[in-house]
């Protein structure tokens, strides 16, 4: 009959932007100082692809300014699609990090 399965839960409707991971945004507000309010804001819009594909790439010398950075960043990855052009954060598979020793 016409009994629709029950959605999962916990199911995220596809038009909302994943949850964030407060534990790697946490490590990326700190290796910046950044204002993690500012920080939380502009990745939270973000697909999870295109938030990894800023936190990887993001760089800015030294902390004065750098949450200016980031929304500056952000924008320009917006306007240009070079988020989406790199292959890994179109297809949302990750490159092995290289390993510091």
């Amino acid at each position: 009959g016409g009994i629709a399965a029950p959605k999962a839960a916990g199911a995220v409707p596809p038009a909302a932007a994943p949850p964030l991971d407060m534990k790697t945004i946490a490590l990326f507000v700190s290796k910046w100082k950044l204002d993690p309010a500012r920080a939380k804001t502009a990745l939270e819009k973000l697909t999870t692809a295109r938030r990894r594909y800023v936190m990887q790439n993001f760089k800015t010398e030294g902390a004065e300014g750098a949450s200016d950075k980031l929304d500056e960043y952000v924008s320009q990855c917006e306007s240009t699609g070079s988020w989406d052009s790199e292959g890994d954060a179109a297809t949302g598979v990750k490159r092995p990090l290289e390993q510091s020793s």
